[in-house]
């Protein structure tokens, strides 16, 4: 994994886990991007997840606000965790 995937990995974890990410998921998610040379070559669900939670990461969003956004939109449903665990 690159030092650039890394950081951004490790910036938006804890946003991912506040979406819902559990921690099954964390780990697959972890092991693909371990096998990554750098973001082009993660999964395109990966990706979209990643660049999701580094925009509500950049919008200054209380951690209070993230949970009410996940209630609201709830991006990681049965099937968004399937993709998760593949």
């Amino acid at each position: 994994m690159s030092a650039d995937l890394s950081r951004r990995l490790a910036k938006v974890i804890s946003v991912l886990s506040l979406m819902g990410l559990g921690v099954k998921e964390k780990r697959a998610l972890a092991d693909r991007a371990e096998q990554a040379q750098d973001f082009s070559d993660l999964p395109e669900p990966d990706k979209r997840a990643i660049l999701a939670a580094e925009k509500i990461a950049r919008s200054g969003l209380s951690m209070a606000e993230i949970l009410n956004l996940k209630e609201t939109i709830n991006p990681f449903s049965q099937n968004q965790t399937e993709i998760f665990s593949s």
